[in-house]
């Protein structure tokens, strides 16, 4: 009965409750309710994300599934092309373990573990994609005959009967606890009001909508579940988890993982058991102590296992292995891991790898590729000490390891086809003895049958020789010191030794592929380690370690000289390479230093040095005193103080003054030079 009284007012009633339309519906909300909302944005957002990171990401998981690595194609930095060894060994070495890797980086677990991610990633986006396609994502705008249910440009009769018609449908005193309701009632107010009153149908004509100008309002692309009220305590429960909790429980557990490593990637066990161990010895730390030292480190032992078959196949390489320095007989019993490490590196170093089971080799391999890291830090540490008999024997294991000699092996069985017997027939050739391989790669005679030590050899033997004599590095050293920007090098002078390395077995254009070395467990590439030693002390005074395959390596090491040090200095330059035996290069560096005395080096005052110190300071411009006015008597304390001086009246003081340092100058070279005669 209310509702019918009031719709059967007059019209004067109903124009005045629509000229404050504005005034009730809008002025007065302080909160919208999220009414009609879906989750299109949030399902856009998702969907966006997930394709931007899912697309590069199969793109480079499939070229790697199908991408061969061409190590002919290979280019350095500076993009020379490797040039790589040539001989059968070398490349059925290097094809074994390419085919090794790109099987394990296809099949391997972490591959598997990346395609399965990629899969359910694909999965993801065609679910949203579905779910998208299928909603309605139309933006509709404000349409007042659409929400009257009203065809264009109806009569005003008409529009009232069909107001009339759906605000007693839609009246919230007949849904009472229906909020879609009093929404549905409010755009049928605003539709009847756009239609009608004069001021909401010029708003809607200008504006689109009969409040007048709105403020755009933005939403975040969130879930439906997140704004729910039942939710808020549970995802507020979840955020303060993840933030308290997990995020600085990873921070713990990755900063207490990396902790274990040095900088160098070695653990910091074994950086403190190698440091100990080194540190007791004499600076004469042979390198058969190497072994052990690489069996006792931490990645070692962790890395290997011990298994019930070790036994029966360890029993056959004990049987035959020779150990230079056995282990004590307390570490033996008490670490049967450390036991079983050092008889592998001994078999290796020994070549005794068809004695061991499939199992022990791939211990060896697990092992060889540790001991990169590990005899990197032995060779650190040496340096640390400046011992250079103990860093040379340090370098000795390592390059023992990756050639698979033993103690005091002759270097010529890096040769390929080399055994013994090779060697002996080198050492007793004549008239010219080979003794090393440095001599073989000298030797003018052409590698045939005639050559020592080949005479057995076939023609593919022969071949594989050449072009393992083609690829070893060959060096010509070649240095310079100087003091940087002086002609002379003066006592306190900073020397730089500038030292070059040129591989005279590359042309232009070619870098050092990897190396050959048939029983490693990995492509190796060759490094080289430069040293300037002290001869009477036989001491490191500096040293650097060269990465570059390029054919020209440049070196600079720098070293302070002492005040007081004249004279004649002599020091000797060392380049040893971790990779082969036999063709380190050394080279006596010496120079002379001349004492400060001796040496008067002219002091250069630049031009512009010299006007500057004509300009006044900041004190002196703040006070109004030029740079050239001086109070050397009374009276002209007590006379007016003048302006600050003009730049016409100081500029022939200030060419005086340029006049007056050169000519102090040119007196004192004059000086000089009588002394000098």
């Amino acid at each position: 009965l209310k509702f019918a009284t009031g719709l059967g007012c007059g019209g004067t009633r109903s124009r005045c409750a629509m000229s404050n339309f504005r005034d009730t519906f809008t002025k007065d909300d302080k909160k919208d309710p999220p009414l009609n909302y879906d989750d299109s944005a949030f399902m856009f957002f998702a969907l966006t994300m997930l394709c931007v990171v899912t697309v590069p990401w199969t793109i480079i998981y499939i070229r790697g599934l199908f991408s061969s690595d061409n190590a002919d194609d290979q280019k350095t930095k500076a993009g020379s092309k490797l040039r790589n060894c040539a001989a059968s060994t070398a490349q059925k070495h290097v094809a074994e373990a390419k085919e090794k890797s790109a099987m394990q980086s296809r099949v391997g677990s972490g591959k598997m573990i990346r395609g399965g991610i990629l899969c359910v990633l694909w999965m993801l986006i065609f679910m949203l994609w579905g779910t998208v396609s299928n909603s309605e994502m139309n933006v509709q705008g404000f349409d007042p005959y659409s929400i009257l249910e009203i065809p264009l440009g109806s009569e005003e009769g008409f529009i009232k009967k069909a107001y009339r018609k759906m605000s007693k449908k839609f009246h919230p005193d007949l849904n009472p606890n229906d909020p879609l309701a009093q929404a549905k009632f409010i755009q049928i107010t605003k539709a009847y009001a756009a239609l009608t009153d004069d001021v909401a149908r010029a708003n809607f004509e200008k504006y689109g909508n009969p409040d007048g100008p709105v403020q755009m309002k933005l939403g975040i692309g969130l879930p439906r579940f997140l704004l729910e009220d039942e939710n808020q305590l549970m995802i507020l429960c979840i955020f303060f988890l993840i933030l308290l909790f997990i995020v600085p429980l990873g921070a713990i557990c990755y900063y207490q993982s990396q902790k274990q490593y040095a900088g160098n990637g070695v653990l910091m066990e074994t950086l403190r058991y190698l440091g100990q161990y080194i540190n007791d010895q004499s600076p004469t730390f042979g390198m058969q102590k190497g072994p052990e030292l690489l069996a006792c480190s931490a990645e070692s032992r962790i890395s290997t296992k011990i298994r019930l078959s070790d036994e029966e196949d360890m029993r056959i390489i004990d049987r035959d292995v020779v150990q230079h320095k056995r282990l004590h007989e307390r570490v033996e019993r008490a670490f049967p891991v450390v036991r079983k490490n050092h008889r592998l590196i001994l078999a290796h170093m020994q070549r005794m790898h068809k004695l061991m089971s499939p199992a022990l080799i791939q211990d060896l391999s697990v092992l060889l590729k540790h001991s990169r890291l590990v005899t990197r830090s032995m060779i650190e540490i040496a340096c640390m000490h400046e011992w250079f008999a103990c860093t040379c024997s340090m370098i000795e294991f390592r390059r023992s390891l990756v050639q698979a000699l033993d103690y005091k092996d002759s270097s010529l069985l890096q040769i390929p086809h080399f055994d013994q017997n090779h060697v002996k027939l080198c050492e007793k050739a004549r008239p010219k003895a080979i003794k090393d391989l440095q001599g073989f790669l000298d030797d003018d005679r052409p590698i045939d049958n005639n050559k020592p030590g080949l005479k057995d050899f076939t023609d593919d033997q022969l071949l594989d020789v050449k072009a393992f004599v083609d690829h070893v590095s060959n060096l010509d050293l070649k240095w310079i010191a100087e003091t940087e920007g002086e002609d002379l090098i003066v006592e306190s002078d900073v020397v730089t030794v500038t030292t070059k390395l040129i591989r005279k077995n590359l042309q232009d254009g070619e870098a050092m592929g990897p190396v050959h070395a048939p029983f490693y467990a990995e492509p190796k590439y060759e490094e080289w380690w430069v040293f300037m030693t002290d001869p009477q002390q036989n001491r490191i005074m500096c040293f650097e370690r060269v990465l570059s395959a390029e054919k020209e390596m440049e070196v600079k090491m720098r070293l302070q000289v002492g005040p007081g040090r004249t004279g004649k200095h002599t020091y000797v330059v060392h380049a040893l390479s971790d990779s082969f035996a036999g063709v380190d290069r050394k080279a006596e560096v010496t120079f002379e230093v001349k004492s400060q005395k001796e040496v008067a080096r002219k002091v250069f005052v630049h031009q512009e040095d010299l006007e500057l110190d004509m300009q006044p300071t900041f004190f002196q411009s703040m006070m109004g005193i030029g740079p050239q006015e001086e109070d050397s008597s009374d009276e002209e304390d007590e006379r007016p103080r003048k302006p600050a001086v003009t730049a016409a009246k100081s500029k022939p003081k200030a060419q005086a003054k340029v006049e007056e340092v050169e000519s102090s100058a040119s007196e004192s070279d004059d000086e000089s030079d009588s002394e000098s005669k």
